[in-house]
């Protein structure tokens, strides 16, 4: 408004200058945002969102190497057991305040108590201090090869730098959405179960580098996206059909053919990995805090049978028993042969267990596929002799 009224005053006699059109990215994702805080939680939405707010130290780029973000430059001592690492110039949360080393080593003590690769670093480090408001240093009782590669690990749990001050005390996630990323989160806009909105960061300094998966120079080009969360996925592929939406992250699989009809619509793979569906006990209470139980369930279900159910023609997925991502670095099926249905086997280990029929809340998502695979999963663990309450 000020710079308008400038405008008018100053050139009086001049036409007025149009208004530049908004530009706005109206998006689908595939579920809604519950926690902003990506550290405290592994919801799928939430790492997304906080790639979009927060920045790290280093990230990965597209052949899953570790590349700086935040940071400018860094050593190591001649022993690999002290690491300097000094930020980039330009930093800056969206509140307008400096991002420091104060607030680096604050939140990355944070994340290394929720991340597993962060809890492994913590565990070798001795000490982390700040040299001063721009770099400090992580020193060691052992060297740490993996240093950079936990450091950039994305998306999951990724260590994301916040505001010193929005840390909590107690292990509750941060709710501000405060960050110095390239996209503000404009809380005002937000209606919860059905949209998110996040604003062009103005003052967001990107990196010289060509963008490179989620690494290099982080040019945004959009002033606004708008997330709107749209349950029902016939009416999200209409949203697409009409140009009411621009992006839909997981349109429904039994859609796809109808989608791909639409000369105004592209299909495209964002990523040569795959996804991976878990099945996660609690080892802390019985029967899964015995091993044998928690075997059994290597035994519960048909892959071909949840995975069907969950994601439809078989082109759409395969059959994989690696306990890393398929078709990731680290994928090997040494070990898991035999994990495959085997109901009587299954029953057999639960009973080893001293599993007698006790109530097992099962809890599952309802807003994706991994819902209906839930049920599959369910059904096959009372064929076993498992008491399931799914919820």
């Amino acid at each position: 408004m000020t710079r308008l009224l400038c405008s008018l005053l100053i050139g009086g006699m001049l036409a007025a200058a149009p208004a530049r059109a908004e530009k706005v990215l109206r998006v689908v994702p595939q579920n809604d945002v519950v926690l902003l805080d990506p550290v405290f939680g592994t919801a799928w939405a939430s790492m997304i969102s906080g790639v979009m707010i927060y920045e790290s130290l280093f990230t990965w780029d597209s052949a899953m190497r570790p590349q700086p973000q935040m940071v400018a430059n860094w050593s190591t001592s001649p022993d690999a057991l002290t690491w300097r690492f000094t930020l980039r110039d330009g930093q800056r949360f969206h509140d307008g305040q400096a991002v420091t080393t104060i607030d680096v080593i604050a939140s990355l003590r944070r994340w290394m108590e929720f991340d597993g690769g962060g809890g492994k670093l913590a565990a070798a480090m001795t000490s982390m201090q700040a040299v001063d408001s721009k770099t400090f240093e992580i020193r060691l009782q052992r060297p740490f090869p993996a240093m950079l590669g936990v450091l950039a690990a994305a998306p999951a749990r990724f260590a994301a730098i916040m505001r010193a001050q929005d840390i909590p005390t107690e292990r509750k996630p941060v709710t501000t959405g405060i960050g110095s990323g390239p996209f503000r989160y404009v809380a005002a806009d937000r209606i919860s179960g059905a949209k998110v909105v996040y604003a062009r960061n103005a003052d967001y300094v990107p990196r010289a580098e060509p963008p490179d998966g989620m690494a290099g120079g982080r040019v945004v080009k959009v002033d606004r996206v708008e997330w709107h969360i749209i349950p029902d996925a016939a009416t999200v592929a209409a949203a697409l059909q009409t140009g009411e939406m621009d992006f839909a992250e997981r349109p429904s699989l039994d859609l796809l053919p109808l989608l791909a009809k639409s000369p105004q619509l592209r299909m495209q793979k964002i990523s040569a990995l795959s996804d991976q569906t878990m099945l996660r006990p609690n080892h802390l209470h019985p029967p899964f805090n015995d091993v044998r139980a928690r075997r059994a369930l290597n035994y519960l279900v048909d892959q071909g049978d949840a995975m069907a159910a969950g994601f439809g023609n078989a082109a759409n997925w395969q059959r994989c028993n690696a306990f890393f991502t398929c078709g990731a670095p680290y994928e090997s099926e040494a070990g898991v042969e035999d994990f495959r249905q085997d109901l009587s086997k299954a029953r057999a280990l639960l009973a080893e267990a001293g599993y007698k029929g006790e109530k097992l809340i099962f809890i599952a998502s309802r807003d994706n596929a991994n819902g209906v695979i839930s049920e599959v999963i369910a059904d096959a663990m009372a064929k076993a002799g498992m008491n399931v309450d799914l919820i």
